[in-house]
């Protein structure tokens, strides 16, 4: 019943704030509106994996793509990230490997901000939470440089570490990933 109430106020929500925006159909890049698009799909049918994996093949996978969807200061593309990035959230579950690959990509490559950023972060946070094996799994995978942009995207933000930090870091030392828990704790 709460997911049903869930993705209902979600649908209401994004109805709601896509319909009191300006159209922008006709100057949204071909990025966008694949996203746009991909989005609107998912929404349909949020268990279908064709369109999870569409919406996954959408998603920005560097921070330059990311900026410009969601952080445009000309606001002329998805300037509100929130939606597409929550549905990432949800995607995750259903694909792992695939959702962590874009949001430690992305974590790696993005300096905390408020807004999308922010958002990211957020989401990181709950699905590394939801899947320890699979985040630790991925971070030990990242190089150095990257694991420490990760730890930084995690830590610096305006009020400090990220919601769930220390708890994500009490998760993996309970499930055996002691070396990645101490490798963010280092951070503290």
């Amino acid at each position: 019943m709460k997911h049903l109430t869930r993705v209902i106020l979600l649908t209401t929500v994004n109805i709601l704030l896509f319909s009191s925006l300006p159209s922008h159909s006709k100057s949204l890049s071909s990025q966008a509106s694949q996203l746009k698009f991909a989005l609107g799909e998912l929404q349909l049918r949020r268990n279908d994996p064709a369109r999870q994996k569409a919406f996954l093949a959408a998603f920005p996978k560097n921070a330059r793509d990311f900026n410009r969807l969601f952080n445009s200061a000309s606001r002329d593309e998805l300037w509100d990230g929130n939606p597409y990035i929550f549905e990432l959230e949800s995607v995750v579950q259903n694909n792992p490997q695939q959702g962590f690959e874009i949001v430690l990509g992305l974590a790696s490559q993005l300096t905390w901000a408020p807004d999308a950023p922010n958002y990211l972060q957020f989401a990181l946070m709950k699905i590394s939470i939801d899947n320890p094996f699979e985040f630790a799994k991925q971070y030990e995978g990242l190089s150095e440089k990257q694991r420490k942009n990760v730890v930084k995207f995690l830590t610096e933000s305006k009020n400090g570490p990220a919601v769930g930090y220390r708890q994500l870091i009490g998760i993996l030392k309970r499930v055996n990933k002691k070396a990645v828990a101490q490798e963010l704790e280092k951070a503290l």
